[in-house]
């Protein structure tokens, strides 16, 4: 109700008790690059600026035996 101070004072609180508790597994930005691709696929040349999509064309599938 419009000016029951009591009553949004103690919801806040337990809003930002909640919250307070759950920040830290909520996932926040990052800016680590990570790049998983099968040990046979060749020609792959990554890096944070240069992705799998401009090496596109240079990609290959090597499925010969390793000796």
């Amino acid at each position: 109700e419009p000016g029951d101070y009591d009553t949004y004072l103690s919801l806040w609180k337990e809003y930002q008790l909640r919250w307070y508790k759950l920040a830290p597994n909520i996932p926040t930005y990052t800016n680590q690059y990570f790049t998983v691709f099968d040990s046979n696929l060749k020609g792959v040349d990554t890096t944070p600026y240069w992705d799998w999509t401009y090496s596109i064309y240079d990609m290959y599938y090597d499925d010969t035996p390793e000796e």
